[in-house]
């Protein structure tokens, strides 16, 4: 697979993790409030108050932090995703 369609998949995936953030902000909310999570493929496969721990977890499972759409949950109020 040529590394430019790796890059257009990776995108559309990050893409679609964002969407389900954004869609299911409020239950997350209930579960993650004040710490960071790391989406793959739609699910919470992590989650950390501390992003430098976070990213330690991450790099141990998969020894990279590609491919995980990482995104702080405030427990009061709405934030952006960037």
């Amino acid at each position: 697979m040529s590394l430019q369609v790796e890059e257009v998949k990776r995108f559309e995936q990050a893409e679609q993790d964002k969407d389900y953030v954004l869609r299911d902000f409020e239950s997350l909310r209930k579960e993650f409030a004040d710490q960071y999570i790391g989406v793959v493929n739609r699910k919470v496969q992590y989650h950390d108050v501390n992003f430098d721990n976070l990213l330690e977890t991450i790099r141990a499972d998969r020894k990279t932090t590609q491919g995980v759409f990482i995104f702080f949950v405030l427990s009061n109020e709405r934030t952006v995703a960037v």
